[in-house]
């Protein structure tokens, strides 16, 4: 079976098949983590370019009057 259904775990709790059950909760897992890591790199790809620019005159002020002192 390639892809396994939250059915097929409950089937085999049910019927107490340990091995089956370990391979679909396994797989199910495996799923759900690399969606969810997907998702992070789409949003994070999305945001990363997008934010409001830094305002660099603030720091270059501040760095300006250290340096003075």
């Amino acid at each position: 079976m390639d892809k396994y259904t939250v059915q097929d775990l409950i089937n085999y709790s049910y019927n107490q098949q340990p091995i089956e059950f370990g391979n679909a909760f396994g797989d199910l897992i495996t799923d759900k983590i690399a969606f969810a890591v997907d998702a992070k790199k789409i949003d994070l790809s999305q945001t990363m370019f997008t934010g409001p620019e830094p305002e660099d005159d603030e720091w270059d002020d501040e760095e300006t009057e250290s340096e003075e002192e």
